[in-house]
């Protein structure tokens, strides 16, 4: 069964676990009409191999806004109050990353308005800098209309949304944020 198992580790180039070799083996144990063996035992042959998958190792260090330097911190003022009825009345924002086909890490900011959930502006990027955190906001201000009440613009405390680049835009377009008044 060890040559069974390190075969079928081999031939998926080191990128199936436990739970999908384990899959694996049972269905080849099942094709030759042999008894399946159990999960357990396929993970305890792997574990006494030392195979480990290298594509999903938990070490992989994931993006992190909030380090970075630190800039002016603010209370939350909307309190988990998410629901709005008004268009522009609520807008949240934030910063994802994606791993691309290459396993190069992609980030993407989307900002989305409350009140429909619809995505207002979005950028795509290969660095969470800060031209590529204030390229939606600037976008953003452009196609705001008047509305005649406030705009609130919900973030994390991450790096980007402290800075003094991000807090002039948002006093320029008359923008409250729950963690930065103007």
């Amino acid at each position: 069964m060890k040559e069974v198992i390190k075969g079928l580790f081999e031939h998926f180039e080191t990128e199936y676990g436990v739970r999908q070799l384990s899959a694996q083996v049972r269905e080849y144990y099942r094709l030759i009409g042999k008894q399946m063996p159990n999960h357990k035992r396929v993970q305890r042959l792997m574990h006494e191999m030392e195979l480990k998958c290298t594509k999903y190792n938990r070490r992989v260090r994931k993006y992190d806004s909030s380090k970075g330097p630190n800039g002016k911190k603010a209370k939350n003022k909307l309190r988990r109050r998410f629901m709005s009825d008004r268009k522009y009345q609520k807008i949240v924002c934030d910063v994802t990353e994606f791993k691309a086909q290459n396993q190069k890490p992609v980030y993407l900011e989307i900002i989305k308005d409350l009140a429909t959930n619809q995505i207002l502006t979005w950028s795509l990027g290969l660095h969470p800098n800060l031209h590529f955190s204030l390229a939606p906001l600037k976008q953003l201000l452009m196609q705001l209309p008047h509305t005649g009440y406030q705009l609130t613009l919900h973030t994390d405390q991450g790096w980007q949304y402290q800075h003094k680049a991000w807090r002039h835009l948002l006093r320029k377009g008359h923008i409250v944020t729950p963690s930065y008044l103007p």
